[in-house]
């Protein structure tokens, strides 16, 4: 299977964030200007929910988002306000075919 990036969609712009990321089908986020691959870090101390930080368009600030949910909503569609789960288990395996609402 070959990866495949897409820019992260305006759902997840909400906050005054430029689109200048990417997600890719393996689950991997990308600064499109860079192309440097964002690092993850448990949400909370919690391994079980990884999280990224974008950095917004305002005031140089940045906002944690769950990893799942952006690959989520990049590629299925929105997942707002609901929980992502995953289909093997594996709260590390972002593919999008592992990931299920």
């Amino acid at each position: 299977m070959k990866e495949i990036w897409k820019e992260i969609p305006q759902s997840i712009y909400w906050l005054g964030f430029k689109p200048m990321y990417e997600a890719s089908n393996f689950g991997r986020i990308r600064n499109k200007k860079t192309g440097k691959i964002l690092s993850y870090s448990p949400t909370n101390g919690n391994y079980d929910r990884l999280k990224v930080q974008l950095q917004a368009t305002y005031q140089g600030g940045r906002l944690s988002f769950l990893v799942s949910h952006i690959i989520y909503s990049t590629f299925i569609g929105d997942c707002y306000e609901k929980h992502v789960k995953f289909k093997d288990g594996n709260t590390s395996n972002f593919n999008v075919s592992n990931l299920y609402i």
